[in-house]
């Protein structure tokens, strides 16, 4: 079997696997998952589509030499991810998803926060059973390396470990108001056409080596962040566990300068090292990183092999 036989097969095993009927993340609930969206559709996604169906995300595709590309998506299908039954999608993220909003409130932070840490622990999941099938795929026993499949499903079990422990802590939470757990730092920019939504691992990939040879079983610090264009200003919101705000809350509250532009930088840089959910305009694509593509497509590629995740880069995406 050639190469792109191999990769035909595994990709129809990926679909498969990213297709599959899931059951909602909300605790003791049997009901199947939609597609919920990770940022709002009204008042967020389409505030960034230029009056469109459209906007504009980094897609991957494992048949192509640079992997990495941007793509137009329906508004309908952008960031969306198989998270809660229709219930729950509706009824958790009411005070989130319609009339004003107080991006300072606690509870406000810690839903938009708390959606991120399901969307991750679902993508984990999904990827231990797309390892899995290819594992159990007769066509492919011979044509794969088990040892390097089976670490990898190691790696994301520990990653739906952490995700789960969070989990746990944000619900209690969302359901006891007199809990603050979390620490966020919320600030205001002037509009850009760019929106996320995700959390990633404070520590760099060389000091989660060090930790997991002491003890591989000890959740990592996660830091949540949110990127929100709304009518003529983005909201940013940034957080951790209260926990581990000694570790972090220095790299967290550099974010908010005076200084516009090293701002934007610093957010720059978090998208391509850091974050894979977001988007942007149709304009924002054409005017920022159409010319700049190739460019963005091998920083990210590189991010995911650099060791120290924290590293500036000598970029910017919202550079003219």
């Amino acid at each position: 079997m050639n190469d792109k036989q191999v990769k035909q097969i595994t990709e129809n095993i990926r679909k498969n696997a990213m297709n599959a009927t899931r059951q909602c993340c909300f605790e003791n609930c049997n009901e199947n998952a939609i597609n919920s969206h990770l940022l709002q559709k009204n008042g967020i996604l389409n505030q960034i589509s230029d009056g469109t169906s459209q906007v504009y995300e980094l897609g991957m595709d494992s048949f192509l030499e640079e992997k990495f590309y941007f793509k137009p998506v329906g508004l309908n299908k952008a960031l969306t991810f198989p998270g809660f039954c229709n219930t729950h999608d509706t009824e958790i993220f009411r005070e989130i998803e319609s009339g004003e909003i107080d991006y300072n409130n606690y509870r406000t932070q810690l839903l938009f926060s708390y959606r991120a840490v399901i969307n991750e622990m679902r993508k984990k999941v999904i990827m231990v059973d797309f390892h899995n099938r290819v594992l159990n795929s007769q066509t492919l026993r011979n044509e794969v390396n088990i040892r390097n499949i089976e670490k990898s499903i190691e790696s994301f079990r520990l990653g739906i470990q952490d995700e789960s422990h969070y989990e746990l802590i944000f619900l209690s939470n969302i359901k006891n108001p007199e809990l603050r757990d979390f620490k966020f730092l919320t600030y205001e920019l002037p509009k850009i056409d760019v929106c996320s939504c995700g959390v990633f691992t404070y520590e760099t990939s060389e000091e989660i080596l060090r930790i997991a040879a002491i003890d591989i079983n000890k959740p990592l610090t996660e830091i949540y962040f949110n990127l929100l264009p709304i009518k003529d200003k983005t909201i940013v919101i940034l957080g951790c566990q209260t926990a581990k705000v000694e570790k972090c809350w220095d790299y967290i509250s550099c974010f908010k300068t005076e200084d516009e532009q090293l701002a934007l930088k610093k957010i720059s840089d978090l998208l391509i090292t850091h974050v894979e959910n977001w988007l942007c305009s149709p304009s924002f694509y054409w005017q920022h990183l159409r010319a700049k593509e190739t460019e963005i497509v091998r920083l990210v590629s590189e991010a995911i092999k650099n060791p120290n995740e924290r590293k500036e880069l000598d970029f910017n995406l919202f550079d003219a």
